[in-house]
């Protein structure tokens, strides 16, 4: 997958992003938020390799405002932590907000975009992450819930 730094375009996605032909056409690709070091991968669904002006509209606007998601998604995380996270609040609050799947769907009501996101932090001596899924509608956070309990990654 190729990591992207700037907008996009229905001409950067073709040329840069990987086509995948399957159940859901999809666009696959990577784009770096000029505060994040790791890329996000996103997810462009295609119909027949064609993709519509609005998925790329909503993308560039995610990437212009994706900030202005960060205090309703870090409230949601402190306001659902388990118990055994509670102890480790502090940790949790300060640990960076990583965006890690985006994607954009063709043609739904459901929402305009999906975002899965995650913050990391050390308990003990494992890793531990928590990670969410927000549906996005319009520019606002339509849809905020919580993927797993406790994860531990290497």
């Amino acid at each position: 997958m190729s990591i992207i730094d700037t907008y996009l375009s229905v001409e950067k996605i073709k040329n840069d992003f990987i086509f995948v032909n399957g159940i859901k056409d999809t666009f696959e690709g990577s784009i770096n938020f000029s505060t994040r070091n790791s890329p996000c991968d996103v997810y462009i669904r295609a119909n027949k390799e064609n993709v519509e002006q609005n998925q790329i509209d909503k993308i560039n606007r995610f990437q212009l405002n994706y900030k202005s998601y960060y205090k309703e998604i870090d409230a949601y995380i402190t306001n659902h932590l388990k118990l055994i996270e509670r102890r480790n609040i502090s940790k949790i609050m300060n640990s960076k907000l990583n965006f890690d799947i985006i994607e954009i769907p063709q043609k739904t009501d459901q929402y305009d975009l999906l975002l899965i996101c995650s913050k990391r932090y050390n308990s003990f001596i494992f890793k531990r992450m928590i990670s969410i899924q927000v549906n996005i509608r319009n520019g606002r956070i339509k849809e905020i819930k919580r993927l797993n309990k406790l994860l531990k990654f290497e």
